[in-house]
């Protein structure tokens, strides 16, 4: 019988990740999978746009797309939340690699 493999959720783990480090650098923008319905003055949505899998057996793989918008009160809030975001996503890489 074939190995089964099943991977995690990727949006889940990103979401619980930039919210644990957003709110520990003094970010108030809560980071969730859907806009909300009472939208707060900032807030960054995750959500899963597509990626796939290595085709290769025996190398189990997924290359999942995130996408990832933030929102606050002025283009340039909106802005300095992004890159704030992207750079926490980077250190989470190098995390991963170390």
């Amino acid at each position: 019988m074939a190995e089964v493999v099943v991977f995690g959720d990727v949006e889940a783990a990103l979401i619980d990740f930039l919210n644990t480090e957003l709110s520990a650098r003094g970010y108030v923008a809560p980071v969730t999978s859907l806009v909300p319905r009472t939208r707060p003055s900032s807030f960054v949505r995750v959500f899963r746009t597509g990626g796939g899998h290595n085709l290769d057996p025996n190398i189990p793989n997924e290359e999942a797309q995130v996408t990832v918008e933030c929102w606050a009160g002025t283009h340039s809030g909106s802005h300095d939340l992004a890159v704030r975001v992207l750079h926490t996503a980077f250190a989470l890489d190098s995390e991963e690699a170390a």
